[in-house]
């Protein structure tokens, strides 16, 4: 199978196995579904994500990475100041409820299903969590703003009382300017 062509048809699996989540619920992930709705067989899935697990770790690994190039380019555009991997952090996980990217539902489907999964995660957030610390801002406070970040992702996703689009509004203009009082 051509590189590009296995790239595309992996990609459709995964997009196939997050809309299935969205959908119709964890419950429902089967791989006979998800070569269903991605328009591939059984054996063309199986190929790309050998068993349930392979696929649900590919989901994870997915959006992780797509968060991390998120994060890689927000850092790009700000330059070398202070509290740049913070603000990247908070602009990117308000960027993440505004567009209701999959990431959530590659975490939620890897702690309902199998919450050994959750290791490459917990590495991500160990990183990200350790470039925030030494981010150039008082590392309490830096890591103040990454929790509160955290706390509304988690409150919009799961329906923890989340703030309103505009209180959200307000709440990112807050943290933003936390991190700008300490740097300035």
């Amino acid at each position: 199978m051509c590189p590009r062509k296995s790239l595309q048809t992996r990609h459709a699996i995964l997009q196939a196995a997050y809309h299935l989540v969205q959908t119709e619920g964890i419950a429902h992930l089967t791989l006979d579904a998800v070569a269903k709705n991605a328009g591939v067989s059984k054996g063309g899935l199986l190929y790309h994500f050998p068993s349930k697990e392979a696929l649900i770790k590919g989901m994870i690994d997915y959006v992780l990475s797509q968060f991390e190039n998120e994060l890689n380019k927000e850092v790009a555009e700000m330059g070398e100041r202070p509290g740049k991997w913070t603000r990247a952090f908070v602009r990117a996980t308000f960027k993440e409820i505004e567009e209701g990217s999959p990431m959530s539902l590659g975490i939620f489907t890897a702690v309902a299903t199998h919450p050994q999964l959750l290791e490459p995660i917990q590495s991500y957030y160990r990183k990200w969590q350790q470039r925030i610390e030494d981010d150039g801002l008082d590392p309490a406070l830096a890591s103040l703003i990454r929790f509160a970040a955290d706390g509304i992702w988690l409150a919009h996703f799961i329906n923890l009382a989340p703030p309103n689009p505009e209180q959200r509004k307000q709440i990112l203009e807050r943290l933003i300017h936390l991190i700008e009082e300490e740097t300035s």
